[in-house]
């Protein structure tokens, strides 16, 4: 029963991510006993923090004379409230991977009203700017890279949000060397917004904004660095628009 359960679980889960909402797996949940439920999160729960840990084990498989670091600043669009920002989803994604076929699944990431006690911790908030986000330094395999899609997702109900089809997404390369230190740049994410036939206001997701801010975010990236790079000469690889050719939800933002 136990192994149905998870069968089960697993199709509904990876429809999810195919556009399938989850509330069916949600009602399917409420109608199991609870020791059943218990055991099934008790199966399920390690898979909550799986993207971590495969880009760990990823990772250490390389040898580190082997690793890149990538770094820039990762921003999303907000509404002010009083010295805070509102985000409008629970999660909002940008993905990048390998484009030469190696398992690298690279990943940008702000989330509120997490269960598992996860918000991102921000480096900057800016009500003014309408915009909060953070800086980052990601070791990678020296390899080809592809930004190729982003995501907004809401938790509640079962889960829904928007993501973009696969024969939609985009695709703006980088490449990075061994030991090599590369500013890709300020990676942000727009919102949308309007108001329902009641009235009411509801948001929807935006496009991605490339923007070069080098002399501000390379030192303040570099501190998220191991010690033991910080001192390495930075390549400025900026992200344009232009890499994308034409694509209609990337464009560049002016620096800031």
């Amino acid at each position: 029963m136990a192994v149905l359960v998870l069968q089960y679980f697993s199709q509904q889960f990876f429809a999810h991510y195919q556009g399938v909402s989850l509330q069916l797996y949600m009602e399917f949940v409420m109608t199991l006993s609870k020791p059943l439920l218990v055991m099934l999160l008790i199966i399920l729960l390690p898979s909550c923090v799986s993207h971590s840990e495969r880009v760990k084990q990823i990772l250490a498989q390389v040898p580190q004379q082997d690793l890149a670091y990538i770094i820039g600043k990762y921003a999303i669009e907000c509404e002010p409230d009083g010295n805070d920002c509102y985000q409008s989803f629970n999660s909002i994604s940008i993905n990048y991977k390998d484009s030469l076929g190696n398992d690298f699944p690279g990943l940008l990431n702000s989330t509120r009203g997490s269960m598992f006690g996860s918000d991102t911790v921000y480096d900057f908030i800016s009500p003014q700017r309408r915009e909060k986000g953070y800086y980052f330094c990601h070791p990678v395999p020296k390899s080809s890279y592809s930004v190729y899609s982003f995501s907004f997702y809401n938790f509640a109900n079962g889960g829904s949000g928007y993501s973009i089809e696969k024969d939609q997404q985009f695709d703006v390369p980088f490449s990075v060397n061994k030991g090599e230190v590369a500013y890709i740049g300020k990676l942000k994410l727009s919102s949308s917004s309007g108001d329902n036939i009641f009235g009411m206001k509801v948001y929807g997701p935006g496009v991605l904004l490339l923007s070069d801010n080098a002399d501000v975010d390379i030192a303040k990236a570099l501190k998220k660095c191991p010690s033991s790079v910080q001192n390495t000469k930075v390549q400025n690889i900026a992200l344009k628009a232009a890499l994308a050719k034409g694509h209609p939800l990337v464009f560049d933002e002016a620096a800031n």
